[in-house]
């Protein structure tokens, strides 16, 4: 080769290594995942057409310590649940017609980077399954195959488990061997988690947050255990409402023009909310009131906008304002009614339904607690007690934005 050569050569891998440099620069490389584990899980809308989702739920330590996790996953429970802090599953299920039997995910967010390797490490699914050869996803990962010993099923199942910093995901699949010859589909569905992890490591809300000096609203929200302390009825039964899955509400993605427009010319910056019900059976539910919980925080970039927020919010439609309600923060509404409504049956069922919303200084919080179907004996003294439970809630609200304002 001449030196014309060689220098030819020679330029060609410098622009190589340039645009595989600016390839690296330009993905995403976080150091830690900071959303929720179902901000990373596939949609329904990502799911094969027709598949509906059955199931899903959050199962936090509190859930552990209760030992409820292992009755509500749909993923055999092998990965270890030491320090994590939120598991998520869902289940899809596929039309009759199908070939496919299932479509099953979990993930679950750990404390850190190594007691996420760790609960990789300890994971499998036990007897029956072989390890599969398969290029790895994310930090490392596993492909598994449940070797069938049935030659007359022809059925595949296939789970793989794989790790990005401080998360770890399973995707499980079922189907025949006509439409699952191989992991590749669930490897597939895996790699869009892993997608999602990559560049939604930290939520867009949350930089939102910190960009007005606000802190994380996730972490001031009530948790199961400050409820557990403030409830004195079978306290440590509540638990994530699957039905509407924890979520922030940011600003510009209000349903309401009005109220968009509104919140935004008063600074708000974001907003995160959750729903919570009491897991009771009917015998237990005769001497427990309340069964169902909203509570919201939202943060303002000044203490006048928080104080106008609260001044401009519709509370309970159905109920009536309390003139004088109790004092929660710097400034305080409240609402109470029992509200009666038609079940599908035609019986009718009466709740007490109770609102309180607050200011404390740059946060606006807000608790909503609703009772089990009251009795007519029990409708003056469910709707007090209903009552008196949610100004604890708001209280215990109240203490946490009042601990992280600055």
């Amino acid at each position: 080769m001449n030196r014309n050569t060689w220098i030819v050569a020679a330029i060609g891998a410098v622009v190589v290594a340039a645009i595989g440099l600016g390839i690296y620069f330009a993905l995403p490389h976080p150091t830690q995942l900071t959303g929720d584990p179902w901000d990373y899980t596939i949609l329904p809308s990502e799911a094969p057409k027709d598949w509906n989702l059955t199931r899903q739920g959050v199962i936090t330590p509190h859930d552990v310590a209760l030992e409820s996790a292992e009755r509500s996953l749909p993923i055999t429970a092998s990965l270890s649940l030491n320090n994590m802090e939120q598991l998520y599953y869902a289940k899809y299920q596929p039309p009759e017609t199908s070939e496919y039997l299932d479509f099953s995910i979990q993930i679950i967010t750990y404390k850190t980077d190594a007691d996420a390797a760790a609960a990789l490490a300890a994971g499998g699914p036990g007897a029956g399954w072989e390890k599969v050869g398969a290029a790895t996803i994310g930090d490392e990962s596993r492909v598994w195959h449940f070797v069938n010993v049935d030659p007359t099923i022809s059925q595949n199942i296939y789970r793989v488990d794989f790790r990005f910093l401080n998360g770890v995901a399973s995707v499980a699949m079922i189907g025949t061997a006509h439409v699952l010859p191989n992991a590749d589909e669930p490897m597939r569905y895996a790699r869009q988690i892993l997608e999602k992890m990559r560049y939604k490591a930290t939520p867009q809300e949350v930089k939102r947050l910190t960009a007005a000096r606000l802190p994380d609203l996730r972490k001031v929200l009530l948790t199961q255990d400050e409820i557990a302390k403030l409830d004195e009825k079978l306290s440590g039964r509540w638990q994530v409402d699957s039905r509407f899955m924890p979520q922030w509400t940011p600003t510009d993605q209000l349903s309401s023009p009005s109220a968009r427009e509104l919140l935004t010319r008063l600074g708000r910056a974001s907003g995160y909310q959750m729903f919570l019900v009491k897991a009771l059976s009917a015998e237990e539910k005769k001497d427990n009131i309340s069964e169902g919980l909203f509570q919201q925080a939202s943060g303002y970039k000044q203490a006048d906008g928080a104080q106008g927020a609260l001044n401009a919010m519709i509370g309970l439609e159905q109920g009536v304002e309390s003139p004088a309600p109790p004092q929660v923060g710097d400034k305080t509404r409240g609402w109470s009614a029992l509200l009666t409504s038609t079940q599908s049956d035609g019986t009718q069922i009466t709740l007490a339904v109770s609102e309180i919303d607050f200011q404390v200084g740059r946060f606006v919080g807000s608790i909503r607690l609703q009772s089990r179907p009251l009795a007519e004996a029990e409708l003056t003294s469910g709707q007090l007690e209903n009552l008196q439970l949610a100004v604890k809630f708001a209280t215990g609200l109240a203490i946490n934005l009042k601990a992280v304002e600055k």
